[in-house]
């Protein structure tokens, strides 16, 4: 429900904007920051019953409140969705305007400096199969993100033109969590590594190719860091993956979640700034 109300206000938004541009107020459209892609997207987190719910601590609102610090009139506009993956973001299932279709209506009303898009973990999160993971469900999962996210970035930057800027985001790895639930947990975690990594190598590939400056989540949370290890007050011994995950998602909390906490979608948006930063 939360995602057709959201969907609602985006749409009501719109028209505002669109309507002040038919009267020959089209300056007076505000800049806008368009945060696209899954629940993290959102800022989603688990409420104290352990329910999802998005919030307004997340990456999106750190970085549009560091670019508004240069732009007093920016404003944020969410259009995430919880479960969405490349193919679904161009094409919805659930009733009224997909994604992408909505961002392109904000584009086409122009005055939006910045683009994020976090997609492409659904796409093989869903391919765990006990403590390892579905080879073939996950090959599936990654032609599905090569077919499709080119086609968004495509029609992003149609509806936008040349000025808008684009930032993809790729992955931190919430299946390291499991290490500190037991031996079958560990497994898991260590299948999940070499899933993880083509998802990113994958999400690499693409924007490289579209020429998409890249936010790198996996570097700053360093999920390949296995072989080095810390001690930790709640788990003890870990690898530094494994601590990163537990201190900055909710991946090792009882109920498991996995979402990152403020801290982790601060580190997100840290990502998002250095890669704008970029040359």
């Amino acid at each position: 429900m939360r995602f057709a109300i959201a969907a609602l206000v985006a749409a009501l938004f719109l028209a505002g904007l669109l309507s002040s541009s038919k009267t020959g107020q089209a300056d007076t459209v505000p800049p806008r920051y368009l945060s696209l892609g899954d629940s993290l997207a959102v800022s989603i987190q688990p409420d104290a019953r352990g329910h999802d719910r998005g919030t307004s601590n997340g990456f999106s609102e750190r970085v549009w409140r560091a670019r508004a610090a240069r732009s007093p009139n920016l404003t944020l506009v969410k259009l995430g969705r919880g479960g969405e993956t490349a193919s679904s973001m161009i094409k919805s299932s659930r009733p009224g305007p997909s994604q992408l279709e909505l961002a392109e209506q904000q584009l086409h009303a122009g005055s939006v400096p910045l683009v994020t898009i976090d997609i492409g973990a659904n796409e093989v999160e869903g391919c765990q199969s006990g403590s390892g993971f579905d080879g073939a469900c996950v090959q599936r999962g990654l032609a599905s993100l090569r077919r499709s996210l080119p086609q968004i970035i495509d029609r992003l930057r149609a509806a936008g033109g040349p000025s808008v800027k684009i930032i993809g985001v790729n992955y931190y790895n919430s299946f390291l969590g499991r290490w500190v639930t037991g031996a079958a947990g560990r497994r898991l975690a260590l299948a999940s590594v070499p899933v993880e990594r083509a998802i990113n190598a994958t999400l690499a590939q693409i924007y490289a190719r579209a020429h998409v400056p890249v936010a790198d989540v996996e570097s700053s949370f360093r999920t390949r860091a296995l072989s080095s290890h810390v001690n930790t007050r709640a788990f003890g011994r870990v690898p530094v993956a494994v601590a990163n995950t537990c201190q900055w998602t909710w991946a090792c909390s009882d109920g498991y979640d996995d979402h990152t906490n403020s801290r982790g979608y601060r580190v997100i948006a840290l990502s998002v700034l250095a890669a704008l930063r970029a040359p």
